[in-house]
Parts: C-alpha cells; structure tokens; sequence
C-alpha cells in the first residue's frame, strides 16, 4: 500500500481532511449567504409595508382634508345670508352689504383656520381678499372656482 506523502514523510496538506473541510467551509459560506439575503429580503419587506403604511396614512389625511374643504365651500355656496349679501353689494350696489359680506367670510376663514380667502365675480375676477390673500389668482383654480 502506497501513500502519498512528501520527501518530509508528511502527508500533503490536501490529504484526508482536505475535501470534506472545504465542503464544510463552503457550506457554512452558502448558509451564511442565505442567511444575509434572507434577511435583506425581510428587512426591505418590512420597510415597504411600513412606507405603504405611511402612504395609506398620507392618503386617508388629504381625502379628509379636501372633505372638510369641500364641506365648508359647500356651505358657503349654499349660504342664503352670504347669497343675500353678495347680491345687495354687487347687484343692488349697496356697500353695507359688502362690508357685512366680508366681516362674515373673515370670521368663517378665522374659525376654521383658514390662511386666506378669495372672493371672485363669476367671471373669475378678484373681488375681495382677506389679509394674506393673493393679489392674482392664479389661473387653475380661477378656471375651476
């Protein structure tokens, strides 16, 4: 029987143990691999459920602020007392009506923390403005008011 061994009488340092101990390191390697991707995958999992979650959030807070928006032009549009003063200042040109027309609008504007408010003939022409309010209105919400 022969066996392979240098000019020392060693056996050579890929001998017996050789394979199975690279095999060994190579599947520690391939689990430790595993392992990091499987976790990279969950951790980005995990952020995008928590980002999707943020968005879902984001959504729901501006349907509800256009909804509250919504509802307090609706109740300005349907208002008969801002109807009546409207139409005493600008049709019947009486002034009273005007100054009662806007003291009423900056106290709905103060009272539901609104920054401005713009009133437009049906032209889309500014009429009014409370203090902070653009001098112009710019022209797509001029179109859509």
């Amino acid at each position: 029987m022969t066996t392979n061994r240098d000019s020392s009488g060693n056996a050579p340092a890929g001998g017996r143990f050789g394979w199975p101990f690279t095999l060994l390191v190579i599947a520690i390697a391939a689990l430790a691999g595993a392992t990091i991707f499987q976790t990279m995958r969950a951790q980005r999992d995990k952020e995008v459920a928590r980002l999707q979650a943020i968005a879902d959030l984001k959504v729901r807070q501006i349907a509800d602020w256009l909804g509250e928006r919504y509802g307090a032009a609706e109740f300005v549009r349907s208002s008969a007392f801002f109807a009546e003063q409207y139409r005493r200042w600008r049709e019947a040109g009486d002034p009273a009506g005007g100054v009662s027309l806007q003291a009423r609008l900056d106290n709905f504007r103060a009272s539901h923390g609104f920054g401005a408010i713009t009133l437009l003939d049906p032209e889309g022409r500014r009429l009014w403005g409370t203090a902070g309010a653009p001098d112009e209105v710019a022209p797509p919400p001029r179109t859509a008011a």
